[in-house]
């Protein structure tokens, strides 16, 4: 599994790992990206996980950004059929 690894860290390294994560910025080179991406979150939901997904996706020239119903952060908590409707209807689109 791709989290098995995690099991085996120390604290430190394992606040070292994210903290490296954190430090790359990638964001110049986002709009060269020409695949379609979809952003599904839902409203009143606090993002700090990924701070400035919305912006990156708004940069994105095939970039769409969705909203589900709910107050849950993870996309596919609570009822999943907005959520299979909403991939649905973005890969239909392309």
């Amino acid at each position: 599994r791709n989290v098995e690894w995690m099991r085996g860290c120390s604290p430190e390294f394992f606040d070292r790992f994210w903290e490296a994560i954190a430090a790359c910025d990638v964001s110049p080179l986002v709009p060269q990206l020409g695949a379609p991406a979809l952003m599904i979150q839902r409203p009143n939901v606090t993002y700090d996980a990924a701070p400035g997904s919305l912006e990156w996706t708004a940069c994105l020239p095939h970039g769409e950004v969705m909203q589900l119903e709910g107050s849950a952060l993870h996309p596919i908590a609570g009822d999943i059929e907005p959520l299979a409707g909403a991939i649905e209807q973005f890969l239909n689109a392309g």
